[in-house]
């Protein structure tokens, strides 16, 4: 693991090939070779050296040897010029006199790449004709092909997500690296943030919240089924024991029973006055075990019940098997009921874990809870410091980019599992998928805070009187949905307040509503007329009827009306 910023063996690098290709090195040996373009080189000389060395590829093209300055970095400062291009004409293999025989012999003959490209331009017969920008052109384009030089950068959240993006955009659904950090900022991961992750893009969000959290907080991949959870780029970097120690991983079905078996335990406590409450991890401890005890309780009854099933039907196997599949309805019906979401009842058809056979226990795997498979939390096992507290206050921060399910129904599955003013931001490649996400969202009046945007990233060249933006560029970053939970009360004080106002100055004119809240009407007639005339001719009559949980802008408008009359 590098310490202060050093190389050391075993250490997980990003090349940088002359300032255009990324590539990983996984567990650098000290008397390994690596490639480099089509070289192959040893990995000794990059043992003790810093991060962001420069490094050359030697003449011979088996070893590197480090450098202090990029090739012709001296060249970059230039100064007003009067000449111009426009006499200048290409006509291939008659501007330059050495012909590619000649420079092979110059390869092969050991020559340095600083020397090929030296007598490349003392034999083109156009090179001194062009201007002082061109000339440092055509130095840089023939340096990139007969010089490779390197860099090992650390490999940080950026540069995993910036070689993943170069490399194969597909597998990480077209991240860009500033989309995550926009991410991240608007899910309000910082440190001691406890960060609630579903994603389907090789571990990049799960790495990019360890990196940020440092060590203080706790880190959440959440499996939806029995694959487990990506975390091919959290691998990749170089973590110590502190870092690695936020990360855990679980299946969200046993979460979402976990949490519900907490809230009994804290019901019970709060119901039991004789009984003082006890601590939250106390709490979620027992949880734990007494959802496990009951469902090897519930196990034992069942197979009691099948087998004395069986031994009273005798020849009758199928009403055996009608009771048995009863009961398995009924169990599912349960597990469904107790991971209901809050997100609303409409979110899509499979939403949540119990929808794709999630409320079903798994069978504990192999392994040594690092690396392996794990047992009942996946291949990270949990601090039960950090899995208690998330299971009795939930998590304060979610990440989500799983564009293979569509975002409300993501939503919809961990829902139950956010506290309350939880921020969470939702990444996706199309903007249609996180519309409907948004309608879902506002319709059901469960988040505030609303945005769908989009980033776009326009690269720049920055060199001495020559900075200007990249003729090309990304089209999409991909798309985000942000916002923070809250929970809606049935009636707020200051609607409570104001129904009982307009009440009292209608003198009981008002009726009572059902279902979201109370309704407020006040009507009058002019010149003394009764109200049971349905002709309506010259009457003036004014009606006010408004629902507790709607904006406040209404209930003011409401307040204004009445006083005005």
């Amino acid at each position: 693991m590098a310490a202060d910023g050093v190389i050391c063996d075993g250490d997980h690098l990003v090349l940088d090939v002359n300032g255009e290709k990324l590539s990983f090195v996984q567990k650098l040996k000290a008397n390994g070779t690596m490639r480099v373009g089509k070289y192959t080189v040893s990995t000794a000389p990059l043992i003790g050296a810093p991060f962001g060395a420069l490094f050359e590829v030697t003449a011979d093209g088996k070893s590197l040897q480090r450098v202090l300055l990029p090739p012709a970095d001296e060249i970059t400062r230039i100064t007003d010029t009067e000449r111009d291009n426009s006499n200048l004409f290409d006509r291939n293999t008659e501007n330059q006199k050495l012909t590619q025989e000649q420079i092979e012999e110059l390869k092969k003959s050991g020559k340095a790449g600083s020397e090929i490209v030296d007598l490349l331009c003392s034999n083109s017969a156009t090179f001194e004709k062009k201007t002082e920008f061109a000339q440092d052109k055509y130095k840089r384009r023939k340096a990139k092909k007969y010089i490779t030089y390197l860099t090992p950068r650390k490999p940080t959240a950026r540069m995993i997500s910036e070689a993943y993006y170069d490399k194969c955009p597909e597998r990480v659904w077209n991240l860009r690296h500033d989309t995550l950090a926009v991410m991240l900022s608007l899910g309000n991961v910082a440190a001691g943030a406890k960060v609630l992750v579903v994603e389907h893009c090789l571990g990049l969000v799960t790495a990019a919240a360890v990196e940020r959290l440092g060590g203080q907080g706790a880190v959440c991949a959440t499996q939806l089924d029995e694959r487990a959870a990506p975390l091919d780029a959290v691998r990749l970097m170089n973590l110590d024991p502190q870092q690695r120690s936020v990360l855990f991983t679980a299946y969200a079905s046993s979460l979402l029973k976990d949490k519900a078996a907490v809230e009994r335990c804290e019901g019970l406590a709060a119901m039991t006055t004789a009984v003082p409450a006890a601590a939250p991890a106390t709490i979620a401890a027992a949880a734990v075990t007494g959802a496990s005890e009951a469902a090897g309780e519930q196990a034992a009854q069942a197979d009691d019940g099948k087998q004395q099933a069986e031994e009273a039907a005798g020849a009758g196997g199928e009403e055996a098997k009608s009771a048995d599949a009863a009961e398995e309805a009924m169990e599912v019906d349960a597990a469904t009921a107790a991971s209901g979401s809050a997100a609303g009842p409409d979110a899509g058809a499979g939403a949540g874990p119990s929808a794709g056979g999630q409320q079903q226990e798994r069978q504990p795997r192999g392994g040594d809870g690092r690396d392996g498979g794990g047992g009942g939390y996946g291949s990270f096992m949990p601090r039960p410091e950090a899995l208690c507290s998330v299971l009795v206050s939930g998590f304060d921060c979610c990440l989500l980019a799983h564009p293979k399910m569509h975002p409300t129904a993501l939503l919809d599955a961990i829902w139950p599992l956010l506290a309350p003013s939880a921020t969470f931001a939702v990444y996706s490649p199309w903007a249609q998928p996180l519309a409907e996400a948004l309608a879902h969202l506002q319709g059901s009046r469960n988040a505030v805070m609303l945005q769908l945007q989009e980033s776009w990233l326009r690269p720049h060249q920055v060199l001495p009187a020559r900075t200007h933006p990249h003729m090309t560029c990304s089209g999409s970053g991909g798309y985000l949905l942000s916002g923070i939970k809250v929970v809606p009360p049935e009636a707020t004080p200051l609607a409570a307040a104001l129904v009982q106002h307009l009440k009292s100055a209608s003198g009981g004119a008002a009726a009572g509503g059902s279902g979201a809240g109370p309704a407020v009407e006040a009507k009058e007639a002019a010149g003394g007329e009764g109200e049971g005339q349905g002709d309506g001719e010259g009457r003036g009559r004014w009606q006010v009827s408004l629902w507790s949980g709607q904006d406040f802008g209404s209930w003011c408008l409401c307040l204004h009306v009445h006083c005005s009359r």
